[in-house]
C-alpha cells in the first residue's frame, strides 16, 4: 500500500505535466517574434536604466541580452498557462502563477548572465554578494508590476477572441439549422406534388403491364422512377438548402410532364436547350416544377410540342416556354395561373426584381431573373 502512493503520486505529477510538455512542443517561430517584442517593451520600460548604464560605461550586450531572456521567459511562461487554461484551468489563476513563476526564474537568468557577459549588475563588485542579489527580488518585483498591467490586457483579448469565436460557432449553427429547415421543407413541398399522379401512374404500370402495351408500362415505370429520382433529397441537388439549380429544375419538370402524358397515354415532344453558363446558375425550388403543372391543367387532354430554352446575359437567367406547334391562338397557361406565377417571384426575388412576359397570345411565356450567389 505505502509503496503503491508514490507510484499515483509520480502518475499524478506526471498527468500535471501533460499541459506544460504539450505547451513546449508547440513553440513556433511566432512565439520567438513574440518574445523580441516582450524584450523590446521592458527595453523601453527600462530606457532610462539603460542610458544611464551606458552613459557610465557599462556595455549593452549583456543588459540587451537580459531583457530578451527575460522576454523569452514570459512568453514561454504564457504559452504554458494557455496549455493549462485549455485543460480547465482558471484563466487568472493560471496566467498569474505564470508571471510570478517568469518573473523569479527571469531575475535569476538575468543576474548572473550580465555577471557572466562581463556586464555590471546594480551594485558595484566591492559591495558584499549577499547585498547584490537582493538585486533578483528587486527585479522579480518589478517585473510582476510590469507584466500585472500585461496580464491584464493579455486576458481582456483572450476574452473578447473567446467571445468571438463563440459568436461565430453560434451564427455557424444558426445557418447550418436555417439551411437544414429549408431542406425540409423543400422536402415537405416535394412530398406534396400530386401524390394522386404517382398513385395513378402505378396504377397504369400495374394495368399495362402483361398486356400488348408491357412496352409502355416499362416506358412509364422508367420516367416515374427519373421523376422519384429527382425528386428524391440525394437527387435535388441541394447546396446550401436555399435552391437549386436551373438544370435539376428543368429535368425535374420535364419527367413531370413525361410521366403525365404517359398516363394519359400520349407522348408529347419536348425540346430542351440550356445554355452551359445557365445549366449550374441557382433557382428557387419547385418553379419549374410549378408552371409545368400549370401547363397540364391547362392543356387539359391536349399534348401540344413544347419547347423550353434556359440562357443568362448581362446579369439575367432568361427561361423560355414555349408551345412548338403552329396553333398560336392557345395560351401556354391560364390567365389566374399567370397572377400566383407573378406573386410567387415577387415572394423568391422581391417585388420588380423578375419579370414575367408572354407573347404570341400568350403561347410563349418569358421569366428574366437576377442571377442567384
Amino acid at each position: 500500500m505505502k509503496a503503491a502512493r508514490p507510484f499515483a503520486a509520480s502518475a499524478g505529477l506526471a498527468r500535471g505535466l501533460v499541459p506544460a510538455v504539450e505547451a513546449l512542443r508547440g513553440l513556433r517561430s511566432r512565439h520567438l517574434a513574440a518574445a523580441l517584442v516582450v524584450a523590446l517593451l521592458l527595453a523601453l520600460l527600462g530606457g532610462f536604466h539603460l542610458v544611464v548604464r551606458y552613459a557610465r560605461g557599462d556595455p549593452l550586450l549583456p543588459l540587451l541580452s537580459s531583457s530578451l531572456v527575460s522576454g523569452i521567459v514570459i512568453v514561454v511562461a504564457f504559452v504554458i498557462a494557455d496549455a493549462y487554461v485549455r485543460h480547465g484551468a482558471r484563466p487568472l489563476l493560471a496566467h498569474a502563477t505564470a508571471l510570478f513563476a517568469a518573473a523569479i526564474v527571469a531575475s535569476i537568468v538575468k543576474f548572473h548572465l550580465t555577471a557572466a557577459l562581463g556586464g555590471q549588475n546594480w551594485f558595484d563588485p566591492d559591495v558584499p554578494l549577499a547585498v547584490q542579489r537582493t538585486e533578483m527580488l528587486f527585479v522579480a518585483i518589478l517585473l510582476m508590476v510590469q507584466g500585472g498591467f500585461g496580464v491584464a490586457a493579455y486576458l481582456q483579448w483572450r476574452e473578447s477572441e473567446t467571445s468571438a469565436r463563440r459568436l461565430r460557432a453560434s451564427e455557424m449553427q444558426r445557418a447550418k439549422t436555417e439551411r437544414h429547415m429549408r431542406q425540409t421543407q423543400l422536402l415537405a413541398m416535394q412530398a406534396r406534388v400530386e401524390p394522386e399522379l404517382l398513385f395513378g401512374a402505378l396504377q397504369r404500370v400495374g394495368e399495362l403491364a402483361g398486356t400488348a402495351a408491357s412496352e409502355r408500362a416499362d416506358r412509364l415505370l422508367d420516367e416515374l422512377i427519373a421523376l422519384l429520382r429527382l425528386l428524391m433529397p440525394d437527387g435535388s441537388g441541394l447546396d446550401d438548402g436555399d435552391g437549386t439549380t436551373v438544370e435539376h429544375e428543368l429535368a425535374t419538370a420535364v419527367a413531370y410532364l413525361r410521366v403525365h402524358d404517359a398516363c394519359a397515354g400520349a407522348a408529347r415532344e419536348i425540346e430542351i436547350a440550356i445554355a452551359p453558363e445557365a445549366a449550374a446558375q441557382a433557382l428557387p425550388p419547385m418553379l419549374t416544377l410549378t408552371i409545368a403543372r400549370m401547363i397540364v391543367r391547362r392543356e387539359a387532354a391536349v399534348r401540344a410540342p413544347l419547347r423550353i430554352r434556359a440562357g443568362c446575359a448581362d446579369g439575367t437567367l432568361t427561361l423560355d416556354f414555349a408551345r412548338n406547334d403552329d396553333d398560336d391562338a392557345k395560351p401556354l397557361i391560364d390567365q389566374s395561373d399567370l397572377v400566383d406565377l407573378r406573386r410567387r417571384l415577387d415572394k423568391s426575388f422581391g417585388t420588380d426584381t423578375a419579370s414575367l412576359a408572354t407573347a404570341d397570345s400568350a403561347a410563349t411565356l418569358t421569366l428574366r431573373l437576377p442571377l442567384r450567389p
